[in-house]
């Protein structure tokens, strides 16, 4: 050890890091969820503790979607059936986990696509026009630090340019897989090369403390948080 951090290391911390994340939503959600208490999710269970009285009703669940308790419900009946690996009708630990967080799940990516696809598209027309992407992503102006206009310019520039790849205006499915779940594409190694492109400030592929700990604010939003929280010969 020379008292540095290699990309290699930076990855399996982050790779940790989310895993432990992801054991203990699992456990914090299962915990008011599984009312029985055998360790695992009925539908029932998940029905009656996430939309109570109000399952199947037409009132507004997601207000910024205006998606209804009825539609909310049928989407996580998909989500929950994908993720019943086993098909016994109930999910254990680990399959909850890919109910809770499906879309880094190769067989779960498809139902993330369709549920996008389903909350974005107003219209029902089958694709996502400019207005209509713009509308769904307005909750991250508030995190950007610029003007409306600013953030809508950049924001359409983006759509045009990036997202909508044959140029018709808007986004088919195939384009928004793409955008949401492009293949080849691994978080972990893409915020790891983010995290030593902003930090690694002699250049060497390499994160020292003391680069690590001048980068605070950079690692407190990263998914490897944790990282400042631990001695460097755990990783």
């Amino acid at each position: 050890r020379d008292g540095s951090v290699t990309t290699e290391e930076l990855k399996d911390w982050i790779r940790r890091v989310a895993e432990r994340y992801v054991v203990s939503d699992v456990d914090r959600n299962l915990g008011h969820r599984d009312k029985d208490k055998d360790g695992n999710l009925q539908w029932e269970e998940h029905v009656t503790t996430a939309f109570g009285h109000k399952r199947g009703s037409d009132e507004i669940y997601d207000k910024h979607r205006q998606l209804s308790f009825k539609a909310a419900q049928e989407r996580d009946k998909r989500r929950f059936d994908a993720a019943d690996m086993n098909k016994d009708g109930q999910l254990d630990k680990k399959e909850y986990g890919v109910f809770l967080h499906p879309h880094e799940i190769n067989h779960m990516k498809s139902i993330v696509v369709d549920e996008m696809l389903q909350e974005m598209d107003k219209n029902k027309d089958g694709s996502v026009t400019v207005e209509e992407y713009i509308a769904d992503i307005t909750p991250s102006y508030e995190q950007s630090g610029q003007s409306q206009s600013e953030w809508v310019e950049r924001e359409r520039k983006h759509f045009l340019e990036q997202r909508d790849k044959d140029k018709d205006g808007r986004l088919s499915r195939d384009e928004l897989r793409q955008w949401m779940v492009p293949e080849g594409y691994d978080p972990v190694e893409a915020e790891a090369n983010h995290l030593l492109h902003e930090a690694d400030v002699n250049k060497d592929m390499k994160l020292t403390k003391e680069e690590i700990l001048d980068h605070q604010d950079l690692f407190a939003d990263s998914r490897a948080t944790e990282y400042l929280n631990k001695p460097h010969d755990e990783i």
